[in-house]
């Protein structure tokens, strides 16, 4: 009788293992995605809020888009010379 207990006991636990132990894993995995990609979401908002503040400066500085256009887009205004330094020691 007691070996019938013990085999039902472990039958109950592998069982139990089998039916829980999946899902359990499934919902870790899912919750460490949740956390990154809440993080994502973080990241991607401040990065918003920086281009927005950088739009606002180009609508309202002229001044900012012309740095832009030099700086970014290598721009210059008629009759200037853009030099550009070497940096590889070759030249």
């Amino acid at each position: 009788m007691a070996k019938k207990g013990v085999i039902f006991f472990l039958l109950a636990i592998v069982f139990l293992g089998v039916v829980f132990v999946p899902p359990y894993l499934v919902y870790i995995r899912k919750r460490q995605e949740y956390f990154e990609l809440q993080n994502d979401i973080k990241q991607l908002k401040d990065k918003k809020e920086v281009l927005e503040r950088e739009l606002l400066q180009l609508k309202s500085d002229p001044g900012m888009i012309e740095e832009v256009a030099r700086h970014k887009l290598g721009m210059s205004r008629p009759g200037e010379v853009i030099y550009v330094a070497s940096h590889n020691g070759d030249e």
